[in-house]
């Protein structure tokens, strides 16, 4: 009723079909990327993960069984945020700036923390579960992926300078192709926010 309530608000009831490809079929309204409908959703969704109230809808953290992985993999969603200072002239104050970005990664006993693309991200948080988990056992990995940021906070602080001096880089060539001045910096605000855990399970752990 809450969605409904919010699409009728924002005039969204009315549409009747929908279209993701453009040019449309008929009378489809285009669903592009920052179409209201999207936005609205986004909110509902996001609003419903951190109020934890319908956990069965969405979650901001779940585990599965799946014949898809042969070791398990634990994909870490983090917010990074890095403040751009700009100072235009010598003389003007500095002007700062909040910039954000989602990421994932993924974390498995073999290997270091490893930073997904949205290609690899869709690829695992599509792969069929094998098998119901039981809610101990799921508690369980959760408890465990949680417990293991303790050891996690340095890698992630280093993939955050990562981000940041890449976000420098494409603001560097962004003003160096406007012929703007100026001096900028990016600043990685630590620690990073951890969002959400989703652990992958391989069937043969089932067994275990």
């Amino acid at each position: 009723m809450q969605l409904k309530e919010r699409l009728e608000v924002s005039g969204l009831l009315t549409i009747k079909t929908i279209d993701f490809q453009y040019p449309t079929r008929g009378r489809a309204a285009f669903v592009h990327r920052t179409h209201p409908i999207v936005s609205q959703l986004a909110d509902y969704l996001a609003e419903l993960a951190m109020a934890g109230d319908d956990t069965e809808l969405i979650a901001r953290a779940g585990a599965v069984y799946t014949g898809e992985v042969s070791t398990r993999t634990t994909i870490y969603l983090l917010r990074l945020r890095n403040r751009l200072t700009i100072r235009r002239h010598q003389r003007d104050e500095p002007r700062e700036l909040l910039a954000e970005e989602a990421l994932a990664v993924a974390v498995t006993r073999q290997s270091p923390p490893r930073l997904l693309d949205k290609a690899e991200v869709l690829q695992l948080m599509q792969l069929p579960v094998s098998k119901n988990m039981a809610v101990e056992a799921r508690n369980r990995e959760l408890d465990r992926a949680i417990e293991a940021l303790g050891e996690l906070e340095d890698a992630f602080a280093a993939i955050a300078q990562q981000r940041a001096q890449a976000v420098l880089a494409d603001h560097r060539r962004t003003r160096e192709a406007a012929d703007a001045r100026g001096t900028y910096a990016v600043q990685p605000q630590l620690p990073v926010d951890v969002m959400g855990v989703y652990v992958l399970v391989p069937d043969a752990a089932a067994l275990l």
